[in-house]
This record gives C-alpha cells, sequence and structure tokens, in this order.
C-alpha cells in the first residue's frame, strides 16, 4: 500500500556511522562548514537517528546557507514522521516544506503527503495531492526513472481504493507504457489485471495476468486470481485446481496468502467430492491460523469437557 517503502526498520550501515563521526569531528573544528553540516543531517535522518537528526535540523533552520533548506530540513523531518507512522504530523511538516522558500522536491512532497492523506482516508486530499505529483512530472522527462513512477503507482491504488477502477485503470496503463522495465512493469500489469477482475471484465484481466507471467512468472497472487476466474466465470474446476495448486508452491509457510489459497483448494476439492483433499487443504488453512494439527479432535474433547461440567454443575444443590 502506500509509502510501504518507508515502513521497514533501519540498521544504520557501518559507512553511514563512520560518515557522521567524520562529519562530526570536521564540524569540532569548522563549526559553519555547510557542505558537512548538509550532509551530516540527512545521513542522519537516513540511517533513522531521529534524535540527532532534529538536532541538526533545527541548526540549519537556524542559520540556512541557501534559500532552499528550511524546505529540506522539513521535508525530512516529515519522512521521519512518515517512517514512525504518525501521517497527521508529517502532513503538517511537509505542507511546511512546500510552503518554504525554493521548494525543490514538489512531486516527492506531494507524493508521501497523498499517501499520509490515503493512510488517514482522507481520499479527496489524497487525490489532489497524488495529482499535482502526476501532473508535475507529466511535462518533465520522467521516463524509466522508478522515483517518479511510483507517483503513478500511488494515484493508481488510490482510485482502486476508492473503487474507481476505470480512472485506476487509465493511470496504471499511462505508468506501464512509460516505464516498461520488467522489474517494475509487472506489478503495475497485475494492478491493471486486478482492476478489469473487479469490473467483471474478466477477458482483459486474463489478458494482464499472462502479460504479467510472460515478464515474472513466479507471482502466486496472479495464478491464484486465475483460479478464481476459472472458478467463478467458467466452472472449470478442475483448471481452477491447477491454478490454485500453482499458487500454493510459491507462497512461504506463514504467508497470509497460503492461507486464502489452502481454504480456496479445500472448497474447490468438496465440491468434485474428493474429501481427502479438502480435509487436507483445510487443515492446511488451520495450521497458517497457528491451529496445532488434530485440532478438530481437541475442539471435540473440549466440548465434551464442557458438558460433563455443565452436567456436574446441574447436579449440584
Amino acid at each position: 500500500m502506500w509509502l510501504e517503502e518507508y515502513f521497514h526498520e533501519i540498521t544504520p550501515s557501518e559507512e553511514q556511522l563512520t560518515s557522521i563521526k567524520e562529519y562530526q569531528a570536521i564540524l569540532k573544528e569548522k563549526p559553519n562548514d555547510e557542505f558537512s553540516l548538509n550532509n551530516l543531517f540527512t545521513t542522519l535522518v537516513n540511517s533513522r537517528q531521529i534524535e540527532e537528526a532534529h538536532r541538526v535540523g533545527q541548526i540549519l533552520l537556524d542559520h540556512p546557507y541557501r534559500d532552499d533548506v528550511p524546505s529540506m530540513v522539513y521535508h525530512y523531518w516529515g519522512e521521519i514522521e512518515v517512517h514512525q507512522k504518525n501521517f497527521a504530523e508529517a502532513i503538517v511538516l511537509l505542507q511546511k516544506s512546500l510552503d518554504a522558500p525554493k521548494c525543490n522536491n514538489f512531486g516527492h512532497i506531494n507524493y508521501k503527503m497523498g499517501g499520509c492523506y490515503a493512510h488517514l482516508k482522507n481520499y479527496e486530499a489524497a487525490e489532489r495531492c497524488l495529482l499535482a505529483a502526476v501532473n508535475k512530472h507529466r511535462s518533465e522527462d520522467y521516463h524509466g526513472h522508478y522515483h517518479t513512477c511510483q507517483f503513478w503507482d500511488g494515484l493508481g491504488m488510490l482510485y482502486t481504493a476508492m473503487e474507481r477502477y476505470e480512472d485506476a485503470i487509465e493511470i496504471f496503463k499511462e505508468r506501464y507504457v512509460s516505464f516498461s522495465e520488467p522489474e517494475y512493469a509487472w506489478y503495475t500489469g497485475y494492478c491493471i489485471a486486478k482492476c478489469y477482475q473487479s469490473l467483471g471484465d474478466d477477458l482483459r484481466a486474463m489478458e494482464y495476468y499472462y502479460k504479467v507471467l510472460a515478464v515474472e512468472p513466479n507471482v502466486p497472487e496472479v495464478y491464484n486470481n486465475l483460479a478464481a476466474i476459472a472458478m467463478n466465470e467458467h466452472g472449470n474446476i478442475a483448471e481452477a485446481i491447477e491454478f490454485a495448486e500453482k499458487a500454493l508452491t510459491m507462497v512461504e509457510d506463514g504467508d497470509e496468502l497460503r492461507g486464502t489459497i489452502c481454504i480456496n483448494l479445500a472448497r474447490l476439492n468438496n465440491k468434485i467430492a474428493n474429501y481427502e483433499k479438502a480435509e487436507y487443504y483445510k487443515d492446511e488453512f488451520m495450521k497458517d491460523l497457528g491451529f496445532p494439527v488434530g485440532w478438530e479432535q481437541m475442539l471435540e474433547e473440549d466440548d465434551e469437557k464442557e458438558e460433563d461440567q455443565d452436567d456436574e454443575e446441574g447436579m449440584a444443590i
């Protein structure tokens, strides 16, 4: 979903820690060294040294050596709040970055603000920000740049969450054509296929699912969704089972999708009266939920104990 690239935990690397010490040493000798102060601040932010990043950022705000410094500081402070999922606080800081003189990161700031608003379910404000980011870079040479194609992804995901699937498809297709590198394009193709599937246009959904598999053949979500189309729209149980079983080979134990696939396979095998396999997949689903093997027998034994206890309580005077 939105801004996930900012949510993962970061452990400072040895290189970052060494750089921080070097910049600090220089600043002891030359407290006003602009290059070292700026690089110290950005390294602190990128390594999530939050308290020190706020201290050094305040020094930069108090003594800005360039017109764009205040915008930069508020931008990075906002990014720290995004990382901590403090979305309302992040929006305030990011807006300050936009309002500061000489803002050089209009698109990225609006992208982050849009993601924050989306997480807060303020979809109208999210759309305004994400559209601003996209429109800014439509007029520029954005082709092939991953760090701007995420603007299109964010807006497309927003329209999907709002169930505006036609709008989402339009945005995803624009991104799909402009950013055709295989490592990025397959996910956009997958998003387009899901939107078509949500609209009930299974033919176009399958077209894009197969485009995804031509580039990235190991996407379990694609096979699971093809299984749904095979069953729900075509009534082809055998093909649905084949797709679902292939999906199952691609997911790890504990993956949320694995449980979904297992329960789907249990239902499909029930339909063809293969009750042994249906029971097997039901057990696999329960194991993913954390229930031990033999969970049904344990539940039956618990029920019997409760009944015995009820009988004893009923006999009390």
